[in-house]
């Protein structure tokens, strides 16, 4: 109490508590008596009474409404395309009619055949009629005549090697029966020419297999290079089709404002 006595003087805090009645009754007895005898404290206690009842008296101004009531006999309340010329429709019309188009130009179709993977855009879409849902695929039939080819090839050399076999036993009967071979030699040397025969058989196929493989392998390389170099043109064709989408879309718009 003793301090604030001595401080009461400028002391802005102890004035709005006084002001705003939150000191006890003893300090606010004690501060009337002092704004009797010090005219600056009672003129600072004037001035901010003043401020408080501008500040009760002031209210802020009422927003403006965002919207407006129109009669419903206006003519203001027609549909807007009631008021735009016939010419921003043909405009309009037009836009969708280049949208679609530009979006036809982008149609992907990729297709095995014969000539191996073909990457096709709308660019060079072919004019031939659509293949079938239920044809068979090219490659399926190129496999199954590979394969009869394989088994007619096989079927032939074996019968070479039974024909070979059997000129082999007459040949060797013959010639034991003039040179008297005995039966257990003849038959090996049969059975050694029969396992021979076989070895090769197997050789020859394991052959062809190898070179099948190989093809296979060296096809599939082209094809991916194919598919690298078809993809990049038509990544190229891509962006160049929005670039021009984007320029016809802007001067339609251009258009359509004057």
């Amino acid at each position: 109490m003793d301090s604030k006595r001595l401080n009461l003087c400028g002391n802005k805090a102890v004035l709005i508590a006084y002001l705003y009645d939150e000191c006890s009754a003893e300090e606010r007895e004690w501060i009337s008596s002092h704004l009797m005898t010090c005219t600056a404290c009672a003129q600072e206690i004037d001035e901010l009474k003043g401020v408080r009842s501008m500040l009760t008296e002031w209210a802020p101004a009422e927003p403006e409404p965002q919207f407006q009531l129109v009669s419903r006999n206006d003519s203001g309340s027609r549909p807007w395309w009631h008021s735009q010329p016939v010419r921003t429709f043909g405009l309009a019309a037009a836009a969708l009619l280049v949208t679609a188009v530009a979006v036809s130009l982008v149609n992907l179709e990729i297709t095995y055949g014969s000539e191996g993977l073909l990457v096709r855009t709308g660019w060079t879409r072919p004019t031939t009629a659509p293949v079938l849902e239920n044809a068979e695929p090219e490659w399926r039939k190129e496999f199954e005549t590979l394969a009869q080819g394989l088994r007619e090839e096989f079927a032939e050399s074996q019968a070479v090697s039974a024909s070979e076999v059997s000129l082999a036993n007459a040949e060797l009967r013959d010639e034991g029966s003039r040179t008297g071979m005995a039966d257990d030699a003849l038959v090996e040397r049969v059975q050694g020419l029969v396992d021979e025969s076989e070895l090769r058989q197997q050789r020859e196929l394991a052959l062809r297999f190898a070179q099948l493989l190989r093809e296979t392998e060296v096809q599939r390389q082209t094809d991916l290079l194919r598919i690298d170099q078809q993809l990049g043109e038509l990544q190229g064709f891509t962006e160049a089709e929005v670039v021009q989408h984007h320029e016809l879309m802007d001067y339609l718009v251009l258009v359509a404002g004057r």
